[in-house]
């Protein structure tokens, strides 16, 4: 009898930590920081360790549960590099951006970039050991007047762990999510196409606090609003 007891509160005790799990990773959409009206969010990226660049996003004023916010980029020497806008949406508790908001190379040397389909998303309950399917995202580069059609490859996308993130702006419990996103030129066949890791740091309802790819270090560092 004793024996049954002892098995029945440790199974109570692993099913109130399955509980305690699925609460602390559940997604409401209310608290995401990128779809709260006039928010605006500094994410500083690092390079070898200094602060380098500064994007700035500005969320607009509205209840919708899609918001075109605005990313502003700034360089080393605090001049604006350019404006663009990005959705950001959640629709069922499936929170989703479009992948180009994150600073790459067309951020960076401030040359005119369009995007095609390229939303990425980010479902409810995600867990760690989670994999994802791979999927290809296109987008358009125009520079000196020209457009270059190209795919971002995305592949062995999974969340990897549980880490918490400090910054300037907080501390977040957050999923590690990682892939590989492999850029191929649209009718190219190169041999070697540029493959780069990306590591993302996700609080669910929340979003992306600290990121990792191209050779930088990018975290949110600012919250005002």
């Amino acid at each position: 009898m004793i024996k049954i007891k002892k098995t029945m509160k440790k199974s109570a005790f692993i099913i109130f930590c399955l509980l305690l799990t699925t609460r602390l990773f559940a997604q409401n959409c209310s608290q995401c920081i990128f779809l709260q009206s006039n928010k605006i969010i500094t994410e500083t990226a690092y390079l070898n360790g200094d602060a380098s660049y500064s994007f700035v996003i500005h969320v607009p004023a509205n209840n919708s549960t899609t918001k075109l916010v605005t990313l502003e980029t700034f360089g080393v020497d605090g001049k604006s590099l350019g404006k663009k806008t990005f959705p950001y949406q959640c629709v069922n508790n499936v929170f989703a951006f479009d992948i180009h908001s994150e600073p790459n190379q067309a951020n960076l040397t401030g040359m005119k970039s369009t995007t095609g389909p390229s939303i990425m998303t980010y479902p409810a309950g995600m867990k760690v050991g989670e994999r994802f399917p791979d999927t290809d995202i296109p987008f358009t580069i125009t520079m000196y007047g020209a457009d270059i059609d190209w795919v971002d490859k995305i592949s062995n996308r999974r969340v990897v762990g549980q880490e918490t993130i400090t910054s300037t702006a907080g501390t977040w419990n957050a999923l590690k999510i990682t892939y590989d996103l492999t850029e191929i030129l649209k009718g190219g066949h190169p041999s070697n196409p540029p493959v780069y890791h990306v590591t993302e740091w996700y609080v669910p309802g929340f979003g992306i606090v600290q990121y990792e790819g191209y050779g930088r270090t990018v975290k949110i560092t600012k919250i005002a609003g």
